[in-house]
């Protein structure tokens, strides 16, 4: 099989860095189009599914040896899995193999996303701002004294806790029925796949002052 040719061609290779350079610093390493990339689509729109199966594990030794890189690794799997995706569909055993089998490992892929998640987390704390309590109030206040539609909105907003697109689009808002004005019924939370219905304590916000 010339998958399993190439692949101990590139890993039994004397100088393996100089030749992974070398494909790197080529015309077809920036355009799989006429490079491997575009070898192995033509071949796996011809081949037959089995010969494709078995050329799964000559495939990892190639890409992991052009793609180092964890986050390079990932991208690029993606693309050598798209022309099984396209010839057999998404939801067949063969593709599903090539998920399994080309690019990361679980364990690989697991790790990746919680780095992922933490990076996300540790940017998202450098943008925090700090808001004191009376900071809130004085906001909700100043919204509600101006009126306008704009002003209103972040009212609610800041009174609620709830998101823009909750308050302009998905939720609808309601005072308790028992007529508490601290506590509002919110029908309708966006990202939520759980309960849609919840109340939630009103702050500086009632009936009275705000229209929205």
């Amino acid at each position: 099989m010339i998958w399993q040719q190439i692949a101990t061609k590139l890993l039994e290779a004397a100088d393996a860095e100089a030749i992974r350079h070398m494909i790197k610093t080529t015309k077809s390493y920036r355009a799989p189009s006429i490079g491997l990339l575009n070898m192995w689509c033509e071949w796996t729109a011809i081949s037959e599914p089995v010969d494709i199966l078995n050329s799964y594990k000559y495939i990892q030794d190639i890409i992991t040896f052009l793609y180092p890189n964890h986050e390079t690794l990932h991208v690029y799997s993606i693309k050598w899995r798209r022309p099984i995706a396209d010839r057999f569909g998404k939801k067949t055993e063969i593709y599903r193999q090539s998920v399994y089998q080309l690019g990361l490992s679980r364990e690989e892929s697991l790790k990746r996303r919680d780095d992922y998640t933490k990076k996300i987390r540790r940017n998202a704390r450098k943008r925090v701002v700090k808001f004191t309590q009376q900071e809130v109030f004085d906001a909700i206040d100043h919204c509600i004294r101006v009126g306008k539609f704009g002003h209103q909105v972040a009212a609610v907003m800041l009174a609620t806790g709830s998101r823009l697109v909750e308050v302009l689009k998905i939720s609808e808002f309601n005072f308790v029925e028992s007529g508490d004005q601290n506590t509002i019924r919110i029908d309708g939370i966006a990202k939520n796949k759980g309960d849609k219905l919840i109340e939630r304590p009103l702050i500086r916000l009632t009936a009275n002052n705000c229209s929205i």
